[in-house]
């Protein structure tokens, strides 16, 4: 079954520990997913915002974490 699937929410808590374990910085990870700037993924962490599926999904692999993602669902 893909995460387009399934109702997929990832705090921002488990983001910033993924992207930490990755040995990233906000700035890394933003440009890493073509993300303008460093703020979007500082918000996603701090829970001010959501990001999509798609960024969500994109992150996971990024991190090295995508494993971890399915196993959520």
């Amino acid at each position: 079954m893909s995460p387009y699937e399934h109702n997929l929410i990832i705090t921002g808590d488990v983001l910033r520990t993924w992207r930490k374990q990755a040995g990233m910085t906000q700035t890394e990870a933003a440009q890493s997913i073509n993300i303008k700037t460093r703020r979007t993924i500082n918000n996603w962490e701090r829970g001010f915002s959501s990001p999509s599926h798609n960024h969500v999904i994109a992150l996971a692999k990024k991190y090295g974490t995508y494993k971890q993602l399915l196993e959520l669902l």
